[in-house]
């Protein structure tokens, strides 16, 4: 049974797996630094564009014997040029769950197209748009997603099908290019019911919950439950390579 085929999978073990599927082809960044420099024995740069995830990482690497390998920096990834030293250069670069908000995802696999090794490789979790969707979607349809979209803040620009993301990845100059379709119902799905089992706890046990974040579980599962369930957006792993 591989990564996706398990239904009863926990959320935390579904987050873990995501990373490993990812990091197939890639080690790299954001708030899974740890996990891929202990289990994959490399150094690792993670950029992130949070101020306070940046400053809890930092003091979670103080007491870590991993430090040594590990760099956290402060930006966006939307603008690497502006992050990353001249000569700076990865072997692997990955976005485990955050390369469909780029604004846009295009100029960031261009600029990590630059800054990669001779056979170095991209591996990110993204979103893709059901070619059906654009041509049968009715007008409430595409306001649903448009409204999912503009919530979650993806840039329209970032939704298409698998084969234009291919094409476009082609053209950027990466080879190799694989795009592994995921099951919507065992991913969003499975994100509704994370979010319903949260609400659930919470009730259960008195645990204090503002109103904004109750209603806050309430919409996000409701959306992830209907995005599981309708043929709109596809979850993907994909990998590409530099051969020049």
């Amino acid at each position: 049974m591989g990564l996706w085929n398990k239904p009863d999978m926990c959320f935390p073990e579904a987050c873990e797996n995501l990373v490993h599927a990812v990091a197939n082809v890639g080690f790299g960044c954001g708030d899974s630094c740890i996990l891929l420099a202990d289990q994959y024995k490399t150094k690792v740069t993670g950029v992130t564009n949070e101020s306070s995830q940046w400053r809890i990482a930092n003091d979670r690497l103080k007491s870590s014997s991993l430090k040594k390998n590990i760099s956290l920096l402060h930006g966006s990834a939307d603008n690497l040029d502006q992050i990353l030293l001249v000569n700076d250069t990865f072997d692997r670069v990955i976005s485990i769950d955050s390369a469909y908000h780029y604004n846009t995802r295009w100029n960031f696999l261009e600029t990590v197209f630059k800054k990669l090794n001779k056979n170095g490789c991209i591996g990110l979790y993204d979103l893709a748009i059901e070619p059906d969707f654009l041509h049968k979607a009715t007008p409430f349809q595409q306001k649903v997603v448009q409204f999912v979209c503009e919530s979650v803040q993806i840039p329209v620009q970032n939704l298409v099908t698998v084969e234009e993301y291919e094409d476009r990845l082609e053209d950027i100059g990466y080879e190799e290019v694989e795009i592994e379709q995921l099951d919507r119902n065992l991913v969003f799905g499975g994100l509704s019911h994370s979010f319903d089992q949260q609400y659930n706890t919470a009730m259960k046990y008195g645990i204090g919950m503002s109103l904004s974040n109750r209603i806050l579980l309430k919409v996000s599962s409701f959306l992830f439950g209907l995005l599981g369930s309708k043929p709109w957006l596809i979850p993907i792993i994909v990998k590409g390579v530099k051969r020049q």
